[in-house]
C-alpha cells in the first residue's frame, strides 16, 4: 500500500510540473484579472501588454514559486487522496468521495497556503521591495511588514475551495469508472474472452473526462477562488472571505465576482486535463517498466 501510495504522490507531481509549465501564462493572466477591478477583461491584451512590456520571460514571472507549490500540493494531495481512498474502502458514495477528496485538500492547504501567498504576490507585482529576489525576498518582506500571520490570508476561501478538487477527482471518478464500463460492455459485445482484461483510459479520454471535471468544479467555486486572490494580493488586513465578496459585490456589481472566469476555465481545465493525462501516463509506463523488470527477474 506504501508503495502504491508512493507511486501516486510521484506521478501526481511530475505530471503536475508538465501541466503547468505549460498552462502558466493563462494562470499569470487570470490572478491579475482576479486582483485588480480595473484590469482588461481581455486576456489576449493582457498576454500581448506583458510581452511588449517585459517580454517572453515576462509571461513566466513567479514560475519558479509555482513548481514548488506543485511539488507540496501534488505530493501531499495525491497521497493523502490515495491513503484516504483505500481507508474509505471500495465503492465510495458521493457524499464519502466528496469528504475524502475535502479532507486530502485541507491537509494539503496548511503547506500550501503561504506559498499561494508569495506567489500571488509575485504574479500581481505586490511583492514589495525585494520581489525580485523571488521567493526568499518576498517571504522575508511579507513577514518584516504584516507579519507572519500573512502567509495565511485567504485560508479560509482556501479551505473552502478543497471542495473544487474533491468536486474534480469525484466528477473524474465517477465520468471514469463510468466510461470504464462502456469500454468493457462494448469489449464483451465484440470479444467474449478480451472482457476480463483490464480496461484503462487513453491519454485522449483521461484529458476529456478530466476537463470536464474540472470545469464543473470551476463554475460551481469560483466566487471563493476570486475572494482567495483577492485577500491574498492585498497588504491590508485580511478582511474574510464574506466581507470581500461582499465589497466586490458593493462596488462592481455581481458580475464581477465571475471576472475572469473564462480565462480561470480554460487554464483550469486545460491544466487539470494534462495533468489527469499525463499522471495515467506516467502511471500506466510505469507499471508497464515494473511488470517488464519483474518478468526479466523471474527469467533469470
Amino acid at each position: 500500500m506504501s508503495w502504491r501510495i508512493a507511486q501516486e504522490a510521484a506521478s501526481g507531481v511530475a505530471a503536475g510540473l508538465l501541466s503547468s509549465t505549460i498552462t502558466y501564462p493563462l494562470d499569470l493572466v487570470k490572478t491579475r484579472l482576479q486582483a485588480d477591478p480595473g484590469a482588461a477583461d481581455s486576456t489576449v491584451a493582457i498576454l500581448r501588454a506583458i510581452v511588449q512590456r517585459d517580454g517572453v520571460a515576462g509571461l513566466f514571472v513567479g514560475l519558479h514559486s509555482e513548481y514548488v507549490k506543485v511539488v507540496v500540493q501534488n505530493s501531499m494531495y495525491f497521497s493523502n487522496y490515495a491513503a484516504l481512498k483505500s481507508l474509505a474502502g471500495p465503492n465510495m458514495s458521493i457524499v464519502r468521495s466528496l469528504a475524502v477528496g475535502m479532507l486530502a485538500g485541507a491537509i494539503s492547504q496548511i503547506f500550501v497556503n503561504p506559498v499561494s501567498v508569495v506567489q500571488t504576490r509575485l504574479q500581481t507585482g505586490h511583492g514589495g521591495g525585494r520581489s525580485s529576489s523571488g521567493i526568499t525576498g518576498v517571504v522575508s518582506d511579507i513577514v518584516a511588514t504584516e507579519g507572519l500571520g500573512a502567509l495565511y490570508k485567504g485560508m479560509m476561501p482556501a479551505l473552502v475551495l478543497t471542495t473544487n478538487p474533491a468536486i474534480q477527482f469525484m466528477v473524474f471518478d465517477k465520468l471514469k469508472k463510468w466510461w470504464r464500463s462502456v469500454k468493457r460492455k462494448r469489449r464483451a459485445d465484440d470479444d467474449t474472452a478480451a472482457a476480463s482484461a483490464a480496461v484503462e483510459l487513453t491519454a485522449f479520454e483521461a484529458f476529456v473526462i478530466g476537463a470536464i471535471a474540472k470545469a464543473v468544479a470551476t463554475v460551481i467555486t469560483y466566487p471563493y477562488i476570486m475572494a482567495k486572490t483577492r485577500l491574498q494580493s492585498s497588504k491590508g488586513a485580511d478582511v474574510g472571505v464574506t466581507a470581500t465578496l461582499l465589497h466586490i459585490l458593493q462596488q462592481d456589481g455581481f458580475l464581477a465576482m465571475y471576472k475572469g472566469m473564462q480565462t480561470q476555465i480554460v487554464k483550469s481545465v486545460l491544466g487539470s486535463a494534462l495533468l489527469f493525462m499525463f499522471k495515467d501516463s506516467i502511471q500506466q509506463r510505469t507499471k508497464a517498466v515494473l511488470a517488464t523488470l519483474a518478468g526479466s527477474q523471474c527469467v533469470n
